[in-house]
């Protein structure tokens, strides 16, 4: 789905100012009473003005823009992303820019004649939380640079910032209380069990599986069924955040070590689960919590 058209200006480059410029001083030095030959001059440069706003806004006319951004990523990580641009008569040197995150950008030298173009471009978030993305704005000064074209489309998206992930800390416990560490290799493989809804398909143990006709599963040295509970204590500022992202790196841990992980927050309690979807869950809990 193509972004909505909202607005769109122009202004002239430092090139663009120059010959302008320029051509009103000869202009002024025409209407005194020079030669033919600054005549034609003057001619010459308003004819390129006239060429340049002309080719310019019908290289756009008609553009349609699209962003595909990542719905999920960690604080501070970097993902990447793409711009998707056509135009039924093609188009030339166009800038793409995401007006939340200047960061991502591309440039596209040509979209060919009724083909989509897919640019690529990097997104990254320094805080956790929902960003909104709205706006993404095109950028050219095609055909001879002197003035710089600016459309802007309103593509409304969200992006969860998960915390960044820190390892240590004793956010992680089990029920009884005790601190939950890992403390041998997780990918030792110590046993074999069924397969349970929520276990990774890369944990299918084949030959077993193909001997039985049911699916099994390896267990990993250091995994263990007890169920882990995360606990984010109150508070606020630095240390606040350093606990959210210890919180996310334990609910990582636990999760790779196939473990049901709960989390404890803000009063609130998520009882203990397993899998990617809740792993998920808990990470765009964590990106939430007030600092």
């Amino acid at each position: 789905m193509s972004a909505e058209r909202v607005h769109r200006r122009a202004r002239l480059t430092r090139d663009g100012l120059a010959v302008t410029t320029f051509a009103v001083a000869l202009a002024i030095v025409a209407w005194v009473g020079a030669g033919a030959a600054v005549n034609l001059i003057v001619a010459g440069l308003i004819a390129l003005l006239i060429v340049e706003q002309v080719a310019g806004w019908r290289n756009v006319a008609g553009l349609t823009v699209s962003r595909r951004a990542p719905i999920e990523l960690f604080a501070e990580d970097t993902q990447p992303g793409e711009f998707v641009v056509s135009r039924a008569g093609g188009a030339w040197d166009l800038w793409i820019e995401d007006a939340v995150v200047p960061s991502a950008r591309a440039h596209v030298p040509v979209v060919p004649t009724a083909q989509a173009v897919r640019a690529r471009a990097p997104w990254s978030f320094a805080r956790r939380g929902v960003v909104s993305l709205d706006v993404v704005t095109v950028r050219s000064t095609f055909p001879f640079g002197l003035v710089e074209r600016t459309i802007i489309f309103l593509d409304p998206a969200e992006v969860w910032v998960w915390p960044r992930p820190r390892v240590g800390g004793a956010t992680a416990v089990d029920a009884t209380g005790s601190t939950a560490r890992r403390t041998t290799d997780p990918e030792e493989i110590d046993d074999l069990r069924p397969y349970r809804t929520g276990d990774r398909l890369r944990d299918l143990h084949a030959s077993t599986t193909a001997r039985t006709g049911e699916p099994h599963v390896v267990v990993r040295r250091g995994h263990a069924d007890a169920a882990v509970w995360i606990d984010v204590p109150s508070g606020g500022g630095p240390a606040r955040e350093v606990e959210i992202e210890r919180a996310a790196g334990s609910v990582l841990q636990a999760t790779e070590a196939r473990r049901p992980v709960g989390l404890r927050a803000e009063g609130r309690t998520w009882a203990p689960r397993t899998g990617d979807e809740w792993e998920r869950k808990l990470l765009s809990i964590l990106a939430e919590l007030p600092s």
